[in-house]
């Protein structure tokens, strides 16, 4: 999709969340909005294994490179232009500290195309759950009518993610829901989970 993923490529997982929003600001709020990492910390989704709302992550920094001592305040929507790359870093309560790197791969005042993928490991316990970079996504949003945003999440594993990391499609959907909600600007945890 877009160019982004090798067609010889194996894919172990793939999800798609699409819907639309009413939003009355720009395309350039919208991104503005996906380069805002530190406010992913302010995200809840599902978990399905402790039947609760949980943090989406316990922090989160956009990094000047690829390094976490480079810590750098959010990305500006003027900062991701088509064909920029940024760097990002998340501190999840299980799987640790993972680095990503997000590619602006469209961007114009009706659309916005970004697709993400982690650059280190995700392990959990001694385990490697995901090689980089096995977990990779895709964020479009686009003007339908004046008012109506679309929003497409594409997420895919590849062949670098563990078979036991794979099985079970609720923590993806759950986790791809509270994406989609935080960029419509829907409370994260304000409606019934996707998949229970």
């Amino acid at each position: 999709m877009f160019g982004l993923w090798s067609p010889s490529s194996r894919s172990k997982l793939v999800l798609a969340v699409v819907g639309s929003f009413r939003f009355d600001g720009s395309a350039d709020e919208l991104v503005a909005r996906i380069g805002a990492i530190s406010t992913r910390r302010s995200i809840r989704y599902w978990s399905v294994t402790e039947k609760t709302w949980r943090p989406f992550v316990i922090d989160a920094s956009a990094l000047s490179r690829f390094d976490l001592r480079s810590r750098r305040a959010d990305f500006l929507a003027a900062e991701m232009t088509a064909g920029s790359e940024h760097y990002y870093w998340e501190k999840q309560a299980r799987s640790g500290s993972i680095v990503y790197r997000m590619t602006v791969l469209k961007r114009s005042p009706e659309r916005a195309v970004v697709a993400t993928e982690n650059l280190s490991p995700v392990r959990f316990l001694l385990l490697t759950l995901f090689d980089p970079p096995a977990i990779q996504s895709v964020v479009c949003v686009e003007l339908i009518s004046p008012g109506v945003w679309g929003a497409y999440l594409l997420v895919r594993t590849g062949e670098g993610a563990s078979a036991l990391a794979v099985g079970r499609d609720a923590p993806y959907v759950n986790r791809a829901m509270a994406i989609y909600r935080h960029l419509a600007g829907i409370p994260t945890d304000g409606e019934a989970p996707a998949a229970p």
